[in-house]
């Protein structure tokens, strides 16, 4: 994900806009962002008097949640040589929810733990 502008640009952005009274879509031609860009720092200038960046929402809950991370590290006790194949199947049955591949390496990194391939 690309790093956010500067507090700067959008200050300079919202103010220049304000001052020639230039529509959303010239102030975006003029410095070169999108037109929702200066749209979104023009509304967030009205409602909270700044165009601070919002903070990150923090994305979607975990499908290994981690209360079950219990059950993984059980699971991997039982059968330390499973694959992370063989782990999600495993929980799967048991917990009666399904998770991604990639869901259950991330869990697996929560717990400190990595697969390694066996010769």
């Amino acid at each position: 994900m690309p790093a956010a502008y500067s507090m700067d640009l959008r200050i300079r952005v919202v103010e220049t806009a304000d001052e020639l009274g230039l529509s959303d879509e010239e102030a975006a031609e003029t410095f070169k962002v999108g037109e929702a860009t200066v749209r979104r720092w023009r509304r967030l200038m009205r409602e909270k008097g700044d165009v601070a960046p919002l903070p990150h929402n923090g994305g979607p809950d975990p499908k290994v949640a981690h209360e079950d991370e219990a059950l993984v590290r059980t699971i991997l006790r039982e059968r330390s040589d499973a694959t992370i194949q063989e782990i999600r199947d495993e929980w799967a049955r048991r917990t009666g929810k399904e998770a991604s591949r990639s869901s259950m390496v991330r869990a697996l990194g929560r717990l400190g733990v990595s697969r390694k391939k066996s010769r």
